[in-house]
């Protein structure tokens, strides 16, 4: 296309192909303008049919990226029909790709192996080993995220044995990630001489291709197999190493990752202070983690209603001779659907989704109003800071389903022992942090004392396992301090005691002399 024609192009936004150009700008930006764009360009006659499947195709990613999953599938559904039927076989593969990724994070793991098993016939139809190699990684992947290491290995060799040599920065990423994940299964079946042979491949390939978010991710992998191998000091230089490039990404995951990691490094070591201090510090990443969590769900939920909105502005503008009384329902409809979400989000934001109590930014809000009626009345009011011990080794041992298992079972031992005026949190992890109004040290000291027996008597029942669980907590009384906040820091002090002590007890503050 000549320079005149590029410019006259460019003056004709009302082209399905400028359309599709637009929609690829905002991509990284806005998914509302992405589906806006589509949305017009697919309304355009055009007789390409490649740009009516990447239409398809790019609106599906834009659905996807705000959990609209129906219009995703939708729209990835009629994008592959294209692909296939015009023969574009590499392309129908991906899609079916993005199609198997939607059901695996819909829980739906037969039918996302199923998309996975479909894409890798058509990469083989089409002659690409390498696509092969990409849809058998991804079931490897699924199955070890779902814990079934064996078969996980099983696709994750083929995947070894498929991948070649390809100027594909994708399938050079490939190359890494193969190696990266069949390290991790060794890691897990504590083959650890076979796991960081695979990790160190994999950091060759990541660090010759230049790609951070790989060797960030390896790096902690090899660390964490040191660790377990008792290499302490080989251990250290990876995972701080790695966590000084993990600050710098944009995985805020990983990074939490990684301050755990060296929380359990620095305890190893009799570093406890150390230890104590990179965990305060994954609690308080925690908390963003979450808060930023809940911010994208309540733009997503806007983004939907948006796009509803436009989407059926279209849908007026094309059938002229709806009723428009029944449109002026189905948007009030829609608006009602938003405030109701709304409300959700606002109870979301004040509980914690697992055990379904008050979160930290709830609790702070409860104390706020405590003290100011504790200044009034002179009565005191009472924390108690309860930690499990040894809650990281629960969830090696059983997993992480059965560890959820033990919040929620304290959780609700908690909710049975306490008075309606009290108000029990998650502070994050395995600490939950209770306000006790009108109660002072000796009355905060008793309960403190009878939830910790109940505890250690009351073994959770989970994955067919009887889990014995302990609890540490620090006790302290707003009575003369400065702030609540400095009570709370009482009770952290006396939970340390506690735990630096032998754990299982209850450890009241006392003000050094």
């Amino acid at each position: 296309m000549s320079e005149t024609e590029n410019r006259d192009e460019e003056k004709r936004p009302n082209t399905p192909q400028n359309y599709l150009k637009m929609a690829r700008l905002e991509r990284e930006g806005s998914p509302q303008k992405v589906i806006e764009y589509c949305n017009l360009g697919l309304t355009l006659p055009c007789d390409n049919e490649g740009v009516i499947a990447e239409l398809y195709e790019t609106a599906g990613d834009a659905f996807f990226d705000i959990e609209n999953f129906n219009s995703a599938l939708n729209h990835w559904q009629k994008a592959y029909d294209i692909f296939r039927e015009t023969g574009s076989l590499p392309r129908a593969a991906t899609v079916l790709i993005k199609i198997g990724k939607l059901y695996e994070a819909t829980m739906d793991f037969s039918n996302a192996e199923t998309n996975f098993t479909q894409a890798g016939g058509l990469f083989e139809q089409a002659g690409d080993s390498n696509g092969v190699a990409l849809c058998s990684y991804h079931v490897g992947s699924m199955y070890f995220n779902n814990g079934d290491l064996h078969k996980a290995l099983e696709f994750l060799l083929k995947a070894d044995e498929l991948k070649k040599e390809s100027e594909n920065r994708l399938y050079q990423i490939l190359i890494g990630d193969v190696n990266n994940k069949l390290g991790e299964i060794h890691s897990k079946l504590f083959n650890f001489e076979d796991a960081l042979k695979y990790f160190f491949e994999a950091m060759q390939v990541y660090n010759y291709l230049d790609y951070p978010m790989g060797i960030i991710t390896v790096m902690n992998n090899i660390g964490e197999v040191f660790m377990k191998e008792g290499l302490h000091e080989e251990a250290e230089t990876f995972l701080k190493d790695g966590y000084e490039h993990a600050k710098q990404s944009a995985s805020r995951m990983t990074e939490l990752k990684y301050l755990v990691n060296l929380s359990e490094l620095h305890s190893q070591k009799g570093q406890f202070e150390e230890a104590y201090s990179r965990l305060i510090q994954a609690y308080h990443l925690r908390d963003m983690i979450f808060s930023q969590t809940l911010s994208k769900k309540i733009t997503d939920i806007e983004a939907r209603h948006e796009i509803d909105k436009k989407e059926k502005e279209l849908e007026i503008y094309r059938l002229k001779n709806i009723d428009l009384q029944k449109a002026n329902d189905i948007i009030k409809s829609q608006n009602e659907e938003l405030q109701a979400a709304y409300l959700r989000m606002e109870q979301l934001a004040q509980t914690d989704p697992l055990t379904g109590l008050s979160n930290r930014r709830n609790i702070m809000e409860k104390i706020k109003l405590e003290t100011y009626r504790s200044q009034r009345s002179g009565e005191p009011f009472s924390f108690l800071l309860i930690d499990i011990d040894h809650f990281k080794s629960i969830n090696d041992t059983y997993g992480h389903d059965c560890g959820d298992r033990v919040l929620v079972s304290l959780a609700a031992i908690l909710t049975k022992h306490m008075r309606k005026i009290d108000v029990i949190s998650r502070w994050g992890g395995e600490e939950f942090l209770v306000l006790l109004p009108r109660t002072d040290k000796e009355g905060a000291a008793n309960l403190a004392e009878k939830i910790r027996s109940v505890v250690e008597k009351a073994p959770v029942t989970s994955c067919g396992e009887k889990i014995f669980v302990t609890v540490t907590i620090g006790v302290s009384v707003f009575e003369r301090s400065p702030s609540a906040d400095q009570s709370i820091k009482e009770a952290d002090e006396a939970l340390y005691q506690g735990k630096k002590y032998g754990r299982n007890k209850v450890v009241v503050y006392k003000p050094s002399s």
